[in-house]
């Protein structure tokens, strides 16, 4: 399993084992989307049931984990790293303006090829969009599911399928 981190305990909170959290995403409903998370303890990565969390401040989050009920089994995991699946960071990014992990990847079109390298991602409540300059315009392609087949991190690619007739008003 490929990890992706998104932040690091920062400190207890309170003595009933929950947890100061800062994210590295800027953006309140990504800990919506989460349901676990995980933390590297002895050389693995072990999986933690999130029973509740809440918004502090900023990109600080108050989280209970479960299996984590004290004081000191909070203290053990201060300082630790957290990180989610590498397959589900690419689903919730669809919805998260903070996703900059994907400006400079080549889009390639299941029928065009190589349309370019976005540029922007902008996240609009419900529509997010792929921005890509191509000579002296703009393209926007849809950043959905039905869309987009594959963010493919290790090759900086993302492989999209556009609606017919999309490309053809930038590229023709």
């Amino acid at each position: 399993m490929s990890e992706f981190k998104i932040g690091h305990i920062s400190k207890p909170h309170g003595y009933k084992g929950e947890l100061a959290v800062w994210l590295e995403l800027d953006a309140p409903q990504f800990m919506e989307e989460l349901g676990f998370l995980f933390i590297e303890r002895g050389g693995s990565m072990l999986p933690y049931k999130i029973e509740f969390h809440s918004h502090k401040k900023g990109n600080v989050y108050r989280v209970k984990l479960q299996g984590v009920s004290d004081e000191k089994s909070a203290k053990a995991l201060v300082k630790k790293d957290i990180y989610i699946p590498q397959d589900l960071a690419d689903q919730i990014a669809v919805g998260i303006q903070a996703v900059d992990t994907i400006i400079g990847f080549k889009v390639i079109d299941s029928v065009k090829g190589e349309i370019g390298v976005v540029d922007q991602l902008s996240s609009p409540t419900s529509n997010p969009l792929i921005h890509i300059k191509i000579n002296f315009s703009e393209v926007m392609i849809p950043f959905v599911d039905e869309v987009v087949k594959k963010v493919d991190h290790e090759a900086q690619t993302i492989h999209v399928t556009c609606p017919e007739g999309l490309l053809d008003l930038y590229l023709d």
